[in-house]
């Protein structure tokens, strides 16, 4: 049987309550304890095929900004242009970048938001590493 205390925190762990309202104090608490826990992640995103180095560097440079904001990097490599195994926005290559990384789940999130509206990005994925 669950207690009080399991219900607050799996509440916190939504972020926010379906009706919109506010989280009363203990709530907030558990919720900001939760995201302060930095856990590690993979990402891996490909960019179009026809970037030039430079500005394959400046988005590399610019998505380690959002990670090293609220975590850490253990790995980052640029993999360099590979054929995909299928086409993906008319592109038949990419130019493959990974990153290891610990981090908050709020910056996951925003690094997730970026990566979806950078248009130089054709496909991206973070994974939890469970390790």
């Amino acid at each position: 049987m669950r207690g009080n205390g399991m219900r607050v925190f799996t509440r916190a762990l939504l972020a926010s309550r379906p009706d919109g309202r506010a989280l009363n104090p203990r709530e907030a608490a558990v919720h900001e304890e939760v995201n302060r826990i930095m856990r590690k992640y993979e990402l891996m995103f490909i960019l179009r095929p026809d970037l030039e180095q430079d500005a394959v560097n400046a988005q590399v440079e610019k998505f380690a900004g959002i990670i090293q904001n609220g975590g850490e990097i253990v790995k980052q490599e640029v993999l360099g242009k590979r054929r995909l195994a299928y086409e993906i926005q008319k592109q038949r290559e990419g130019i493959y970048v990974l990153y290891v990384f610990h981090a908050t789940p709020d910056v996951v999130k925003e690094l997730d938001r970026v990566l979806r509206i950078s248009d130089e990005v054709i496909r991206h994925l973070i994974v939890k590493d469970v390790a």
